[in-house]
């Protein structure tokens, strides 16, 4: 059981909040529209998933986090939405930092991979 060391928890048990986005996304995918929709912009959708199951995993919600970051709440929510365009490495640092994750960014090339 996840415990939440945040204020506002009071040490109570992190509450489940619907199905993981693994789930989600994976009910999701069964549309072909989506799918190939996701594929193409798929690189920005995994960064906005791995940010958005770090998160819930850590037990924050949007609040908490860019209260870490040094930002307001609706920042994370237009980053987690993919409406915030041209995030800055130094941006996805500080993320990564208040999640106490590592950042991995790098290129592949595309003949090796696909």
């Amino acid at each position: 059981m996840t415990v939440s060391k945040n204020k506002r928890s009071r040490g109570r048990p992190a509450a489940k909040v619907g199905p993981s986005f693994a789930e989600y996304k994976a009910e999701l995918l069964k549309d072909p529209e989506v799918a190939a929709a996701y594929a193409e912009m798929g690189p920005e959708f995994e960064m906005i998933a791995s940010l958005i199951e770090l998160r819930r995993e850590r037990g924050l919600s949007q609040e908490e986090l860019a209260e870490a970051v040094g930002t307001r709440q609706p920042a994370i929510a237009r980053i987690e939405s993919g409406r915030y365009k041209g995030m800055s490495v130094a941006t996805l640092e500080k993320l990564a930092k208040a999640l106490k994750a590592r950042l991995v960014i790098r290129f592949e090339d595309e003949e090796r991979v696909g």
